[in-house]
């Protein structure tokens, strides 16, 4: 499964492949301006839909660019299972939420 490049400025995602030896620009290919690889897991929303928009750019401000989230991660394990999986926030008031209880599964994005 691949991944996606989101652009916050244009409101569009775009499909990575999903074969690792590929090389590919962060570049958006309609505005030119930087984009943000997301987990394949990403729905964006409608274009329209500012208000989701915003939380999906204060979640990946904050490390959340749609990875695994456990509700538990010491459950963590090789095996599949959906059942400790957290569903990602769709309002501003609980993607706040979100971030504290679980900032300590954000990736640093500095770093990348």
């Amino acid at each position: 499964m691949g991944h996606k490049k989101v652009c916050f400025n244009c409101k569009k995602t775009f499909s990575l492949p999903s074969d690792a030896t590929t090389s590919f620009s962060l570049t958006c290919p309609e505005c030119g301006g930087q984009t943000t690889v997301f987990n394949h897991k990403f729905r964006p929303p409608d274009k329209g839909d500012i208000k989701k928009w915003k939380v999906v750019e204060f979640l990946k401000g904050h490390g959340f660019i749609y990875q695994h989230v456990y509700k538990d991660i010491s459950k963590r394990s090789g095996i599949v299972s959906n059942e400790n999986y957290v569903d990602y926030p769709s309002t501003m008031s609980e993607a706040k939420e979100f971030v504290l209880k679980y900032k300590d599964q954000a990736y640093d994005l500095s770093k990348k």
